[in-house]
């Protein structure tokens, strides 16, 4: 330990946490709820953890905030967003209107 820093609680080390465990809890109980029709608890367990990851998101988000902004607009040669940015929010949609067309309950 560092001299002059005392023990404690890490904020963000607690947030980033949160979202690594919130975050696998529900990638796996969604893949569980994908596989199975009776799994009541189970989706109340996923619901749970989507929600604390959403939450701890937007916890995390305002940490970072600042140096999020800067991260995506910043780029050489103008303005603008930046390549990572672009593609993440392409994987994003591809994602939402997959999980929109694509879902084995749905009607015909």
């Amino acid at each position: 330990m560092q001299a002059g820093s005392r023990p404690g609680l890490n904020p963000r080390a607690l947030t980033a946490l949160l979202l690594l465990s919130a975050g696998m809890v529900t990638a796996l109980t969604g893949l569980w709820l994908s596989q199975t029709r009776q799994a009541c608890q189970v989706r109340h367990v996923h619901l749970a953890t989507a929600l604390v990851f959403v939450t701890v998101a937007v916890w995390h988000g305002s940490y970072n905030l600042k140096s999020l902004t800067h991260y995506l607009l910043t780029r050489e040669g103008g303005g603008g967003l930046r390549v990572e940015a672009r593609i993440a929010l392409a994987v994003t949609l591809v994602a939402v209107l997959a999980g929109l067309l694509w879902s084995p309950g749905r009607p015909r």
